[in-house]
């Protein structure tokens, strides 16, 4: 029988010629199939890698906006400083910051650059004051400073004193009373400067002096508006209350002594001397000039 023949049974599925066919197609379906699983797995690798990516990305991002801001934001290095007290520093910007709130204000009436050395020896003195106030543990209550916001706003509307500048004056008041020579009193005023208003306190004055005390203005003050009166109110030789002349003449008076009327811009003053402390220093002028010397280094001498 021809093995070749094609109706052989030699060229059945078993046959060499169809083991040859057999083994080739398997071999080239097996090479083939793995190309194909591995397409099934792109988009997952691909995924997996944008979720690598992102994070890196939003990462660089935040880096790059964060370096933007602090560019952005002024840094104190580079803040010039004008002068330093202690550890302290005051530095341009604040002279700057204080001068746009009180160059249309009436608390200074200079000329710009003397505003500006104004300003900036009021910073040195109240970083001094915060300072030496802070080593004899002398704090303000709330009490003190509803005190002076009433005693400040009667003597001067216009003045505006809000929390903080009251804060600081009684701190300033009481750094004072326990450095410098000082005198508690009781005081009347008045704002109304008409000729009655000045006869009248004038005759308030006589009878407060012969009676030695201020009994009749203080109950004047419960009847009128035109009349305050205010006790116990401690009072440095370098005051908001008393201009420097006032101040001298109350100064010279002796314990109870009541002072003679005192005029002072349309207000009228009459003043009774309670008690005079005298401390180390005669005045606070004096102690903060000390303490300049000592703790203040003044890098720019003209503003």
């Amino acid at each position: 029988m021809n093995p070749l023949n094609q109706n052989s049974p030699f060229n059945g599925p078993l046959t060499p010629l169809k083991y040859r066919q057999n083994s080739t197609d398997q071999t080239q379906t097996e090479t083939i199939s793995p190309k194909r699983s591995y397409g099934r797995y792109v988009p997952i690798i691909i995924g997996g890698f944008a979720l690598l990516i992102l994070p890196v990305t939003i990462w660089q991002l935040n880096s790059q906006q964060d370096i933007r801001q602090r560019a952005s934001e002024p840094k104190v290095a580079e803040q010039k400083i004008v002068a330093k007290i202690g550890d302290a520093n005051i530095t341009q910007n604040d002279i700057d910051g204080e001068y746009a709130k009180q160059q249309n204000s009436n608390v200074y009436i200079a000329t710009p650059s003397n505003l500006k050395n104004k300003i900036l020896n009021d910073l040195i003195e109240k970083k001094i004051i915060e300072s030496e106030a802070l080593k004899m543990s002398l704090n303000v209550s709330d009490q003190e400073i509803e005190n002076t916001i009433e005693l400040y706003s009667q003597l001067d509307p216009n003045l505006n004193v809000n929390r903080q500048k009251a804060k600081e004056i009684t701190l300033r008041t009481k750094l004072a009373e326990a450095i410098s020579n000082t005198v508690r009193v009781n005081f009347g005023f008045s704002n109304n400067s008409t000729p009655q208003t000045l006869s009248f306190f004038n005759t308030l004055s006589e009878t407060a002096i012969n009676d030695n005390n201020l009994t009749e203005i203080k109950l004047y003050s419960q009847r009128s508006n035109d009349i305050n009166y205010f006790e116990n109110i401690t009072i440095p030789i370098s005051n908001n209350i008393l201009d420097a002349d006032n101040t001298n003449t109350v100064f010279e008076l002796s314990e109870n002594d009541i002072s003679t009327l005192l005029t002072q811009n349309d207000k009228f003053f009459i003043i009774h001397v309670l008690e005079k402390n005298e401390k180390e220093f005669s005045t606070f002028d004096e102690y903060l000039e000390q303490k300049k010397l000592e703790q203040a280094t003044i890098f720019e001498e003209n503003l």
